[in-house]
């Protein structure tokens, strides 16, 4: 393959405070009750946060890293992500008690409809059965753990979403001052033929060279493909080769121990896109930016006024 995939490139803690509070964390309180010793890393309150709840929670974010990028760039067992990620915990934690202060009400079939939701997912009833046991959960801990999570999403939303407003002036401006953002990236004319035989990859440059990418294309339909890429798109050595030929011309190369010729046919010049077209890439741009500015100040209000020792250092 000449085309890789898009690297999703973020920051997992800060997705992940802006994700709020998932089902993950929230089952970690369950976990500890196992038999397994571990020390106290934390006190939050009457709370207590233990070594074993740090790498669980370490490991739930590494798995969310690597499900959502190539590689992962990050491992459980850092000593930074470790501190950054008891950080975390200790902000969920934060809000989860706060949820529970307030005693926010959970719709009754809210939780069977959510637990059925997550039965159905599963190959089976067993599985999902098992999956809990492996956790040292039950369904009993598992609808708690739910309810936890609705308290916790109704007071995000009552304190964070809820604050979030976006004017029409507001886009307008941004769009204004930001127009390079609207600019879609050069995508590139690309011809790809691949073969073991590079005689036969000689043959199509030779046809191309004297009549034409289009007679080249009906001579060899069943080998040549025409592609259309961004550059961040292309395979390494597929963007090298962009950089080094000229439009109009070819060049014959080994990709993993196999000839590929690349012939490069034009580049596309991209369109601006138009306020209307791009306003709600703008609004879900500031929209994150907002929200998680106002869950920073929220978070941190509510830590001013707990009392919070770390003793992970």
């Amino acid at each position: 393959m000449v085309e890789k995939l898009d690297s999703k490139k973020r920051n997992i803690m800060r997705t992940y405070a802006i994700a709020g509070l998932v089902l993950f964390s929230l089952l970690l309180s369950a976990t500890a009750r196992g038999e397994e010793v571990s020390r106290i890393i934390a006190k939050i309150n009457n709370q207590i946060i233990t070594s074993k709840d740090l790498d669980d929670f370490c490991k739930m974010l590494a798995y969310r890293l690597s499900s959502t990028s190539e590689e992962s760039e990050l491992s459980p067992n850092d000593e930074n992500f470790k501190k950054e990620s008891l950080e975390k915990l200790i902000e969920d934690k934060l809000i989860l008690s706060q949820a529970k202060k307030e005693n926010i009400e959970v719709p009754g079939g809210w939780i069977e409809a959510k637990l059925n939701e997550m039965i159905t997912s599963a190959p089976s009833r067993q599985e999902f059965e098992d999956s809990l046991t492996e956790r040292g959960l039950t369904i009993t801990l598992l609808r708690e753990r739910l309810k936890d999570q609705f308290m916790v999403r109704q007071l995000i939303d009552r304190y964070v979403r809820a604050y979030i407003a976006i004017s029409p002036q507001e886009l307008h401006t941004f769009y204004e001052q930001h127009p390079n953002k609207f600019s879609p990236p050069l995508k590139y004319v690309l011809w790809v033929a691949s073969s073991k035989n590079k005689n036969t990859l000689v043959e199509i440059g030779k046809v191309i060279k004297e009549k034409g990418i289009a007679v080249a294309e009906k001579e060899y339909d069943d080998v040549l493909i025409k592609l259309e890429s961004t550059k961040d798109r292309l395979r390494e050595e597929v963007a090298q080769m962009v950089d080094e030929v000229k439009e109009g011309n070819f060049a014959i190369k080994k990709i993993d121990e196999t000839d590929h010729l690349i012939y490069f046919e034009k580049t596309l010049t991209p369109r601006q896109l138009s306020f209307e077209e791009a306003k709600e890439q703008i609004h879900a741009l500031l929209w994150r930016e907002k929200f998680k500015m106002r869950y920073q100040e929220w978070v941190t209000s509510l830590k001013a006024k707990a009392t919070i020792k770390n003793y992970y250092r």
